[in-house]
């Protein structure tokens, strides 16, 4: 072993090992993700973060999010400035998601082109980027929580519909990638869904 030839044994062995590039953390259990929405003192800050975590929303399509783009009669969502500046729908199909939205779409003074994520001084003036991560870390602050990238709430959205699904289209279909290519590298599957899989195989063909 490398560690025999270099003369040490670190007390953790693990610790020496390097995490690939572009790894991230993932956000898999929805407790936290819910931590995290409870603790905002402003319902549209707790649906932002729902927003992020369910649907999986990049930062800036999060931040341009406007009233309008709220359709709950139809329980949808419109993205009208994707990325590669195509318009896109997603079904909001969460309760506790719907229940936010509905919330801040209720508060008095509600205007369509309000932001959901806004600065305290109008909700009608856009985040900038740094802004964005900045509202974040302020997020995360308020529910405990080390503060991680907004984007990897998008990794965690991606992977949970696939974990719990098995289906890799509509993970792609949730990421509006165009190529499935692209939201593989978004799945990290697990020793439990391998097996989860198995079982799945194996009861499939004892009813067979």
């Amino acid at each position: 072993m490398r560690f025999a030839v270099l003369g040490r044994v670190p007390s953790n062995p693990a610790e020496e090992i390097k995490v690939p590039r572009g790894s991230r953390r993932l956000r898999e259990e929805l407790a936290e993700i819910r931590l995290i929405a409870g603790a905002q003192k402003r319902i549209g800050d707790e649906a932002a973060v729902l927003v992020m975590g369910r649907l999986g929303l990049r930062k800036m399509e999060a931040a341009r999010l406007q009233a309008r783009d709220i359709n709950l009669g139809q329980d949808v969502l419109y993205i009208r400035d994707a990325k590669g500046g195509k318009p896109a729908e997603l079904p909001i199909t969460f309760p506790e998601l719907r229940q936010a939205l509905s919330l801040w779409l209720s508060e008095p003074g509600r205007k369509d082109d309000d932001y959901l994520i806004a600065p305290q001084r109008g909700p009608n003036r856009a985040l900038d980027p740094a802004s964005i991560h900045r509202w974040w870390e302020r997020c995360c602050g308020r529910a405990g929580v080390g503060a991680f990238t907004p984007h990897e709430l998008r990794h965690s959205a991606l992977h949970r519909i696939y974990r719990e699904t098995g289906d890799l289209y509509a993970a792609k279909q949730l990421a509006r990638h165009a190529s499935v290519r692209t939201t593989e590298a978004y799945l990290h599957p697990t020793a439990d869904d391998l097996r989860a899989r198995m079982l799945e195989s194996d009861a499939g063909g004892k009813r067979a």
